[in-house]
């Protein structure tokens, strides 16, 4: 008797739907570390745009250093910004500020930004990943502005002899003094005073002085003289050089932008003249007509106001370099205005981080 086994029946296809799963599984994993692939790519490209957009704001604050333009500056009132747009390479935009928040100091602010198409990898997955197209860097800068050195010691400083007739000057940094459309201090300010007049050998013949009287003692003129010229020496270089007939009325001027007067034996200023900022002359001045000042008057010769009128509302600093002694007459006003100095003075002043060092990246 022959006995034939029975043989179990065997399905064919069996070994295909575990390889799809296998496949299915491979499939899932490799798309899985293609989008961890694409994310940490398109994360590193982030990365890399954030640090390029603080480095592009940090040049363009430096190319403002170097394209400065303090006449601007000074002629815009304090928290009023100066802004100017520049497009790059690549999509890249930025926005530079620059605004005085004091009378010699200043904020520089730059922002970058960068708007970037990504193609995400699927199509789909761009806003389920999150991916960040935008970038935007901000650097803001502390500024110290720094003028020339120049001896101010008082409302009127000569540094020679000068004979006071019947003039005026008020040390005090009073309300009287407050101009709102140029004294961008404000009226509501510490009104510290200084002397009325700072001289070496001074002859009061009857002037009105609201203040102290201070003598500049003999050991300390070389010094205020070399400080003097070495400041008027940066003045004429930084400020506009204007030459005048031997006599005339000043030039109609922009206001806040400083002026020197080029060298000449004497200037007479006759008519009337008005001018706004910084006034250097270099040689002696001679006022015939009427001048008004709100600012600064240097003058490196002597002055002579016994034929005219000179107001000013800021400060007046006479070198007397020939010796030749000034003449203060009854025409003479000054009422002393740190701010308006100060604002005249910006037109001449250089920027300068320290000593504030301070850096704000958010």
């Amino acid at each position: 008797m022959i006995v034939t086994p029975i043989r179990p029946h065997v399905r064919r296809g069996m070994v295909l739907p575990l390889v799809l799963v296998g496949m299915l599984l491979l499939l899932t994993m490799s798309v899985a570390l293609q989008q961890a692939a694409w994310r940490a790519s398109q994360g590193a490209r982030t990365q890399w745009d954030a640090q390029r957009g603080l480095y592009s704001a940090d040049a363009s604050i430096v190319r403002a250093f170097g394209t400065w333009d303090p006449d601007s500056l000074a002629a815009t009132p304090i928290g009023v910004p100066l802004v100017s747009t520049a497009s790059e390479a690549f999509g890249w935009w930025t926005r530079t500020s620059l605004a005085r928040t004091g009378t010699l100091t200043a904020i520089a602010q730059s922002t970058t930004q960068r708007t970037r198409v990504v193609a995400a990898l699927p199509p789909a997955a761009a806003t389920s990943i999150g991916d960040v197209t935008r970038v935007h860097r901000t650097v803001t800068r502390a500024i110290r502005l720094e003028p020339p050195s120049i001896p101010l010691l008082g409302a009127v400083t000569v540094l020679g002899a000068a004979n006071l007739t019947a003039a005026t000057i008020d040390g005090r940094d009073s309300a009287h003094a407050y101009d709102p459309t140029r004294d961008d201090c404000g009226s509501a300010r510490d009104t510290a005073s200084v002397s009325a007049v700072a001289g070496v050998a001074l002859v009061n013949s009857g002037a009105a002085l609201i203040g102290n009287t201070t003598v500049i003692p003999l050991s300390a003129v070389s010094g205020h003289h070399t400080l003097f010229d070495s400041g008027f020496t940066l003045v004429s270089a930084r400020a506009r050089a204007v030459p005048l007939p031997i006599a005339g009325p000043f030039p109609a001027s922009p206001p806040w932008r400083a002026t020197v007067i080029q060298p000449t034996p004497g200037v007479t200023l006759t008519g009337v003249s008005h001018y706004v900022g910084l006034l250097a002359v270099d040689g002696d001045l001679l006022v015939h007509g009427s001048l008004h000042i709100d600012g600064l008057l240097l003058v490196r010769g002597a002055l002579d106001v016994t034929r005219g009128t000179l107001d000013v509302r800021g400060a007046v600093v006479i070198r007397d370099r020939s010796i030749r002694g000034s003449q203060l007459g009854a025409g003479l006003h000054v009422v002393y205005a740190p701010c308006l100095v100060g604002r005249a003075l910006v037109a001449v002043a250089t920027p300068h981080r320290a000593p504030y060092g301070v850096w704000n990246v958010p």
